[in-house]
């Protein structure tokens, strides 16, 4: 069982090292992260069972009387697990500059997320739904319910938002996985296009109203950004409040790339 333990944690390992690499270096993925947790999981429960089939060995290291391991080379050991901890809680160089190096820093002009309080997924093949809720419990909840035919083969690029009634982007809502995290649309999702679709070619109206709010433009500049009017605010809550008046406006882009 020892050796079936050994060699289940090297290949974990292995895979959590790869999509570690690939969570660092390349736009999020679902899949890449549900790899890395499950693997991560599995891995954890392995080295629990791993670390209390071997108690004696690790009572004998923490005893006083041990000679495998003196009180100077212990105390090493917490200073260096310290060191680290202390140095990435701080970002303390070089672990600043290491993170200044993953795909999130560096593109982080390109990458739109929505509010924490958007929820999203599909209920069926066809059909998505996008909730917003209130930051307090007594105001209201948004829902969007995204219908497409089902005759289509490959769902169209789809974005919703929110704007107010004189036309500012307040909230984006949902903004599909694929060109969320780049603004360039990735093959599966412009398959039959020959040249590199962006999403402003694919999505044209929102990435209009996104550039007036962000003041980055499709090309990653950051323009200069007029501030915004004395009744407009950019998030939501406000207008969610009941009794207040309040009206915004609704927005859904979609587009099929190549049809």
């Amino acid at each position: 069982m020892r050796h079936w333990v050994n060699l289940a944690l090297l290949f974990l390992f292995s895979t959590l090292t790869v999509t570690g690499v690939l969570a660092f270096t390349l736009p999020f993925s679902q899949t890449n992260t549900r790899l890395h947790v499950v693997s991560g999981v599995v891995c954890v429960a392995l080295v629990a069972k791993h670390v209390l089939s071997r108690t004696s060995y690790f009572r004998s290291i923490a005893s006083r009387q041990s000679k495998a391991m003196g009180l100077m080379r212990k105390a090493s050991v917490l200073g260096f697990w310290a060191v680290v901890l202390v140095a990435s809680l701080s970002a303390i160089p070089p672990t600043k500059w290491l993170m200044d190096q993953s795909y999130e820093t560096r593109q982080r002009t390109q990458i739109v997320r929505a509010s924490s309080l958007v929820g999203f997924g599909q209920t069926s093949p066809h059909q998505r739904i996008v909730v917003r809720k209130p930051k307090r419990e007594d105001d209201a909840t948004l829902s969007i319910h995204l219908g497409y035919s089902t005759s289509l083969d490959q769902l169209p690029v789809t974005a919703a938002w929110v704007e107010s009634t004189t036309g500012t982007m307040i909230e984006t809502l949902y903004l599909d996985e694929g060109i969320a995290y780049s603004e360039v649309v990735p093959r599966s999702q412009s398959s039959g296009v020959d040249s590199v679709l962006r999403r402003s070619d694919v999505l044209p109206i929102w990435r209009h109203a996104y550039t007036i709010v962000s003041g980055v433009d499709p090309d990653g500049d950051i323009d200069g950004l007029s501030g915004a009017t004395q009744n407009h605010r950019f998030e939501l809550n406000p207008y969610l409040q009941p009794g207040k008046g309040n009206r915004f406006v609704v927005c859904v882009e979609f587009n099929l790339p190549g049809d």
